[in-house]
């Protein structure tokens, strides 16, 4: 339990969209690096062309920098930094990108490959000899690579028109057998249609429906700071915990930032994401939370807090307002709690009553009040 940090006041009483199985997605995503324990964490870090990558310090790492060895240096190298601070680079080409920090040496490298275009497979025949195409129809994005594999013999995927056996010249992979594998890529919207040249009497036939589709849009993530509650009011000096939900509906989330003001505090890369902050002098302030995707997108969610300097409690006006009703002031802050004590020997104290102040200047009646000789105290409760 906490304790009751003020001195008491006394009285007495006297008396991603998905084609059969390959996800489809041009989005940039986000990685995270930690530079901690003299280490970049992890050493390699393996994204695709557009992705970006963030560098974070945490409290207590201190004298770090982020510095880009490649030839020619791929970014102008971070500030000597100590936490919490970031640093982020987008990466736009393809290649093995080497850095260090110049203060101690540690190394690392960011590893960047090119998004290829999306891959479907059709099966050609089966184990039993049936004459099949498996999918027989394939929906497809444009620009979509379809590899055809062997799984029956003397088949061929032929394109054109299958009840009749007439090619139309677009592709054909001739007859093969297992384990052979044809590709053709579609770079236009359309229905294709394809036979096998042996056994399209035998119904043998498919299809290749391609889509002209934009790219898949991003749901941006969902972030809430559930801890403190925007409005709270604080003595000084204040220390508080920061705590937020974040989610995504069509990805993940890759970090939260938590700043004050416009000045972060950390950046975390997994949940539970909460921050602590201590020592808050008397002032109005502004936390933030701002959480990231897989795809780039952002949301942020802001409360305010403000802290005062309390002032001294003090009680006035002790009075028996009728039988056994006792009354009497005591001096609050708004947004703040206080806690009415009772006792018969100063010794062993019980609460009575236990709020938050409303108004500067804050009432007590005890209906319960006798002559035996009672004490009142009150206290301000530490903050929560």
């Amino acid at each position: 339990m906490k304790a009751i940090k003020n001195i008491f006041q006394f009285v007495c009483l006297g008396a991603s969209v998905s084609f059969f199985g390959h996800a489809i997605s041009t989005r940039a995503a986000i990685a995270n690096v930690s530079v901690i324990n003299f280490a970049f964490s992890p050493p390699t870090t393996n994204i695709l062309v557009n992705d970006t990558v963030i560098w974070t310090w945490p409290t207590g790492s201190t004298s770090h920098n982020v510095f880009s060895t490649s030839t020619p240096q791929l970014w102008t190298a971070s500030a000597i930094a100590n936490g919490p601070f970031t640093f982020t680079n987008k990466f736009t080409t393809t290649g093995s990108f080497p850095y260090k920090c110049t203060v101690h040496g540690f190394t690392g490298s960011i590893v960047v490959a090119a998004a290829g275009p999306p891959t479907v497979t059709v099966m050609v025949g089966d184990s039993l000899g049936d004459p099949i195409f498996s999918p027989a129809i394939t929906n497809v994005p444009i620009n979509t690579k379809v590899i055809w594999n062997w799984v029956g013999s003397f088949h061929s995927t032929t394109s054109g028109d299958g009840s009749t056996g007439t090619p139309d010249g677009l592709w054909d992979s001739g007859v093969n057998n297992p384990a052979h594998a044809f590709t053709n890529t579609f770079n236009t919207a359309g229905t294709f249609s394809y036979y096998c040249s042996i056994h399209y009497p035998e119904k043998m036939v498919g299809s290749i429906i391609v889509t002209n589709l934009t790219a898949p849009i991003n749901v941006p993530p969902t972030v809430t700071i559930t801890n403190p509650a925007s409005g709270i009011v604080l003595s000084a000096p204040a220390s508080l915990t920061l705590k937020a939900n974040a989610a995504d509906s069509d990805g993940s989330v890759t970090n939260v930032k938590f700043l004050q003001g416009t000045t972060l505090l950390g950046n975390v890369a997994t949940a539970p994401f909460s921050f602590t902050v201590n020592n808050l002098a008397a002032a109005s302030y502004t936390f933030s939370a701002i959480a990231s995707d897989n795809g780039g997108a952002t949301a942020t969610n802001s409360i305010t807090v403000s802290v005062i300097a309390a002032n001294p409690v003090a009680v006035t006006a002790p009075v028996f307002a009728s039988a056994n009703h006792f009354k009497f002031s005591y001096s609050s802050d708004i947004g703040l709690s206080y806690v009415v004590q009772v006792s018969t020997n100063l010794l062993n104290w019980n609460p009575v009553i236990t709020n938050k102040a409303t108004v500067n200047s804050t009432l007590f009646t005890d209906p319960n009040a006798n002559n035996s000789g009672s004490f009142y105290r009150v206290g301000r409760l530490p903050n929560p």
